[in-house]
């Protein structure tokens, strides 16, 4: 063996016994003792993983949202382009056409601010930020420390699915007067519907189809009602579908500047 093939194959070994550099691994989260982390668990693990979700950087979707009166007839029909840097830090950026008129919410990690055609009609449009992100990544989001679970006992839906039944109520922050129940399907954990009041009326939000895209299970499509106490669906108030899913997808930095 020539002296160049003994430092080629000495080279290739040297490689091959290198260690390939591992996944960081996502520090598992902490969640409520008892009956009630143990349907949080199974609903995260049925939803994806925290590890898929600790790993998405990004996302890219589209949503569609039909607001509708008590007759029926339609109120409003708006498609909006969301974008979300996840990591290292939260940036959003919300678009939308409304009757002529261009909007759009930029969150830069410090400021939520909304625009008209380019010019700022709400200093503050943190709570439209916070509500898009709480939803879209449920049940993920309700692993919080602000956040107490509540077990409700077990239920049945008018569909004749069994459902596990869940308060939440948050401690600090806008959301500590709101109250929210969650029903997890018994079986597999997956969140058939969500009822909140926000100290205004309450609603009745069913998840009605979903899809899985990278690993985590998104919703697509959804119908809200409102509703009474006893969680009773009353009227048809507004039907939203999200699609055009991209995980882990490229966003420039200039997408959550501030306009000038």
């Amino acid at each position: 063996m020539s002296k160049h093939i003994f430092y080629l194959v000495l080279i290739s070994c040297c490689l091959s016994c290198q260690s390939t550099p591992k996944k960081q691994e996502a520090i598992e989260p902490k969640l409520p003792m008892g009956i009630e982390g143990e349907i949080l668990q199974k609903s995260i693990k049925t939803h994806g993983s925290w590890q898929q979700w600790q790993d998405l950087k990004s996302i890219r979707y589209t949503k569609r949202t039909k607001l509708l009166r008590q007759d029926g007839t339609l109120e409003k029909d708006i498609s909006q382009l969301h974008q979300y840097q996840l990591h290292p830090s939260l940036k959003v950026r919300i678009d939308w056409e409304e009757k002529g008129t261009n909007h759009l919410i930029i969150y830069d990690g410090k400021n939520a601010i909304q625009y008209r055609d380019g010019i700022v009609s709400n200093q503050n449009a943190l709570g439209s930020v916070q509500a898009a992100h709480y939803v879209l990544f449920q049940p993920f989001k309700l692993v919080d420390e602000n956040a107490t679970l509540q077990y409700m006992g077990i239920d049945t839906l008018k569909d004749g699915l069994v459902v596990d039944k869940m308060a939440v109520h948050y401690d600090t922050g806008k959301s500590k007067d709101d109250h929210w129940v969650y029903f997890f399907d018994k079986e597999n954990g997956t969140i058939q519907s969500t009822w909140v009041n926000h100290g205004k009326g309450a609603s009745l939000i069913q998840n009605l189809k979903t899809e899985k895209i990278d690993g985590i299970l998104f919703n697509t499509e959804r119908v809200s009602f409102t509703s009474d106490s006893l969680y009773q669906a009353l009227w048809k108030r507004a039907e939203y579908w999200y699609g055009d899913y991209e995980c882990n997808v490229k966003l420039e930095e200039t997408l959550f500047e501030q306009l000038d």
